[in-house]
């Protein structure tokens, strides 16, 4: 008997999970759906019948919607399961029970992490290029929750376009130490930042003592094979490329060689100024594609904090969106051919942007690195 009766009780545990998973879909269903109380009522009914279905052994079920609480949207659902063993002692069913709450949100901040990385220039299956299947689906985004928003709602849009590296723009450089770095002489910080020494490496919060750093790809060897030669010393380079707002190539000589000149755009509720701005975007030839680094700053722009702090409080009821669009190839940036010596910029993301620093730990220069040649682009 006691072996019968944990055999119904599990078959009654499985119809309530069941159970739980529709009432909590058809929860879901009527808390974002437009429309009147009654047809909220409807779609409430007709997605719990549809998710929870028709069982031999369930005598009935029974789903009930409350929507009597502002800003909140409250289900609960009972059901008489038959009993097999149980029935033999004269309990023939059981009754379960199950309850869902939804919390309307005063609105959404959607931040889209954007792959713009060389690898997106070449075109996708349907023959477009990945960047052009980017934009469209980025847009795409920002109408489709337009367009299904409710009433009333608040909503934010912004992006991080990422390649190795993230920009966060020339005119935050109160966030960010060294960009004005005498490596920079004869050009300017193009607006590339480092991440800071842990542990504020994954920390959303900013203070004065803990700046991000510039990014510097520090010069390389004499050698004309190089990528971006130095001038024979360690302070210099043999030619620097002056910045050109608006230019998007990322292989200018100097300190801000590999730069990413996309900056990233923080949370607004201009949607058209938006959309018109991922259209500009373009992908170009670099060193590596990096996923970190975009979805960090992605992150910490949904957040209230400098030096982005247009996001709501994280509290406030507002729903927080991010989403990454790559075509999923990440890349360092090893780069073994003949044209590019050991020094290059793969040095610690949080050591300061001295020279003596940025080069690779014991390793010394030279003008080739040993083996076989092996170039990787992102």
């Amino acid at each position: 008997m006691a072996g019968g009766v944990a055999v119904d009780y599990g078959r009654a545990g499985q119809h309530r999970e069941k159970m739980q998973a529709a009432l909590d879909s058809a929860v879901q269903i009527a808390a974002v759906m437009q429309g009147s109380t009654a047809d909220r009522q409807v779609a409430f009914r007709s997605a719990f019948d549809s998710q929870f279905g028709a069982n031999a052994s369930v005598l009935s079920a029974t789903p009930h919607l409350d929507l009597s609480t502002p800003g909140e949207i409250k289900g609960r659902a009972t059901a008489r399961v038959r009993t097999s063993i149980m029935g033999v002692v004269g309990y023939s069913e059981m009754t379960i029970g199950v309850s869902s709450v939804g919390i309307l949100s005063k609105g959404a901040e959607f931040m889209m992490v954007l792959d713009v990385s060389g690898s997106m220039k070449f075109p996708d299956m349907s023959g477009m290029t990945r960047i052009d299947v980017l934009k469209q689906a980025a847009v795409g985004l920002v109408d489709t929750a337009i367009a299904n928003a409710p009433a009333g709602a608040s909503l934010k849009f912004g992006y991080v376009p990422f390649t190795m590296n993230v920009n966060i723009g020339t005119g935050n450089a109160a966030y960010v130490a060294n960009t004005t770095h005498a490596l920079f002489t004869g050009t300017q910080w193009a607006g590339c930042v480092l991440e800071r020494p842990a542990p504020n490496h994954l920390s959303n919060v900013y203070n004065a003592a803990n700046k991000w750093q510039a990014y510097i790809y520090p010069p390389e060897t004499t050698s004309t094979n190089c990528d971006n030669p130095g001038d024979g010393t360690n302070n210099g380079y043999a030619v620097v490329d002056p910045y050109v707002p608006g230019d998007r190539n990322p292989y200018t000589r100097g300190p801000n060689y590999n730069c990413m000149r996309h900056a990233m755009a923080p949370l607004t509720t201009n949607a058209a100024a938006i959309k018109t701005q991922i259209a500009g975007l373009t992908a170009e030839y670099n060193m590596g594609t990096i996923l970190a680094p975009g979805v960090t700053w992605g992150a910490r722009l949904l957040t209230p904090n400098a030096p982005f702090p247009g996001a709501d409080a994280m509290n406030s009821g507002v729903r927080k969106v991010m989403v990454l669009l790559t075509d999923g190839a990440q890349t360092t940036e090893m780069r073994y051919d003949v044209r590019i010596p050991t020094k290059s910029a793969r040095y610690s993301n949080s050591k300061p942007a001295t020279y003596s620093d940025l080069k690779p730990a014991g390793v010394p220069t030279r003008s080739r690195p040993p083996g076989n040649a092996l170039k990787v682009v992102g």
